[in-house]
């Protein structure tokens, strides 16, 4: 279920309060991105996006590879297909200086090298 279909349903269900949180929390989180290698297991589910299998494989890849560089990479993690990534890429950063794929509508363009072996 995509978070806009979850927007649609909830205010399809009248339920404006809750239409109302959901947007404000997102919208902080475009100006504050949630750091995708420093976020715990609560602070990945508060993220309101990610199944516990999805936040648990974050956790172990996490724990087994080492930081998250960047979307591409981010799609490696098992549970994180093309339209996860999508969706919460203008939510999270990776933490890297000079990272800008969490800016929204870009395509993340930096001019920092990044290489992980």
């Amino acid at each position: 279920m995509t978070l806009e279909r979850t927007v649609e349903d909830l205010a399809g269900e009248g339920n404006e309060d809750a239409v109302e949180d959901i947007l404000l929390h997102f919208e902080k989180l475009l100006h504050k991105p949630m750091d995708i290698n420093r976020a715990t297991a609560v602070q990945l589910h508060r993220l309101g996006i990610l199944t516990d299998f999805q936040v648990e494989s974050l956790l172990e890849y996490r724990r087994n590879s080492g930081r998250i560089l960047s979307a591409t990479e981010l799609r490696l993690v098992n549970g994180f297909h093309r339209e996860i990534v999508e969706i919460l890429q203008p939510f999270i950063t990776f933490g890297n200086r000079g990272n800008t794929e969490h800016i929204p509508g870009g395509k993340g363009y930096s001019s920092t090298l990044l290489l992980k072996w």
